[in-house]
């Protein structure tokens, strides 16, 4: 879930650093890993999910030498202005995941947003999608900022640049720091990159004056609450809200609500985890039946289909979908077409926002039902 507010460092000791880089990867991206692994240092790589699909063997290395991969849009928007003209900021979150995940080494994943501009209203229209928002943790903002790309810009040299850093690291005597391992949006700019000297050059004068890095993941206060704050609700319809009774699932009026965590397996397959670290699963023996599973297993996998507005239709192991019965309102595995599965939607647990969907909406939806069920009586 985001932050409708930047979050930072503050709660770094003194000499504590944590460094960052952003808009990767590029071709600075690993040699910059693998030097700061030499020196026992993990950075946070924020990367452009269109330059991550193009090179997947870098973050395979990232990976590998312990540093964490991060989700930093997928083309790079202003977000705010972004969200002001209708753009999808759901999909930037979204499509940036879809290549990053399995390089990702924990269920949280980092997010930072270009240029670090952010408002309440992206938070919020994030937050409305459960793959948008769910085990994301942001926006991750800075102390130190990334001024290398803007002496990179103005032709100023690599001393200059360690230099502006070491005044700011300084002053300040702790902070998240920004550097650029790629540029995102300024073609003329990347040939002069030189941040991989930078940080060749100014790490280890650092370490000499005593500083000490941590990760991104090691920074006290930072995520604490991430784990609440990931948990959601389900409802199903008519303002029913799923609830586990007896090893399996009922959509309830007036029950206590249930609480629960999505798990992705990649390959667009998750897993539905209970507040008992449970999941909801098909029965081995009797696929149509949902129970409770104590692992994840092709069982307890589902195809997660998105819906507009914070919903969702999942696909089980038997090719069926999950739907609500009628005459007890359990959650059963029996709807063979898409047209017969339950649509869920999601609320946070912390979230005071919950989407109404609007008159105009509906009629809109209406007439879109309309329009389906012509074509399927003029197709015959």
């Amino acid at each position: 879930m985001f932050h409708r507010d930047n979050i930072n460092g503050q709660n770094l000791k003194d000499k504590q650093l944590c460094l960052t880089f952003d808009d990767g990867p590029g071709v600075h991206t690993l040699p910059i890993a693998l030097f700061l692994n030499q020196l026992k240092i993990r950075a946070t790589f924020f990367v452009v999910g269109k330059y991550a699909a193009d090179n997947i063997d870098v973050l395979v290395k990232i990976k590998e030498l312990g540093h964490i991969v991060a989700n930093h849009t997928f083309e790079h928007p202003d977000m705010p202005y972004y969200c002001s003209v209708n753009g999808d900021v759901q999909d930037q979150i979204v499509r940036t995941n879809s290549v990053i995940r399995p390089y990702v080494n924990s269920e949280l994943v980092y997010f930072r947003a270009p240029y670090g501009k952010w408002s309440a209203e992206v938070a919020d229209e994030l937050n409305e999608n459960l793959k948008s928002s769910v085990n994301l943790c942001g926006p991750i903002h800075w102390e130190i900022p990334g001024i290398d790309c803007h002496y990179w810009n103005i032709g100023n040299s690599v001393e200059q640049a360690i230099e502006a850093y070491l005044i700011e690291i300084n002053k300040l005597q702790k902070g998240i720091i920004v550097m650029h391992d790629e540029i995102a949006d300024m073609g003329i700019v990347k040939p002069k990159n030189k941040t991989y000297e930078l940080v060749m050059g100014l790490i280890p004068k650092l370490i000499e004056m005593g500083y000490q890095f941590v990760g991104l993941d090691q920074i006290d206060g930072l995520h604490d609450t991430e784990s609440e704050l990931n948990s959601f609700y389900i409802k199903s319809s008519s303002n029913r809200w799923v609830s586990e009774v007896d090893n399996q699932f009922y959509s309830l009026r007036n029950e206590k609500y249930s609480t629960f965590k999505l798990i992705e397996n990649g390959n667009g397959k998750v897993s539905i985890k209970t507040a008992s670290n449970a999941f909801i699963a098909v029965d081995e023996n009797k696929l149509n039946q949902v129970i409770i599973s104590s692992a994840i297993n092709q069982y307890s996998m589902f195809d997660y289909i998105p819906i507009r507005y914070n919903g969702f239709m999942l696909r089980s192991y038997n090719g069926n979908y999950l739907n609500i019965e009628n005459k007890d309102n359990r959650m059963v595995a029996s709807a063979q077409f898409m047209r017969q599965a339950t649509v869920f939607n999601f609320k946070s647990v912390h979230s005071k926002i919950e989407r109404k969907v609007s008159v105009s909406e509906r009629l809109r939806l209406f007439k879109k039902g309309i329009l389906f069920v012509k074509s399927k009586l003029f197709s015959r």
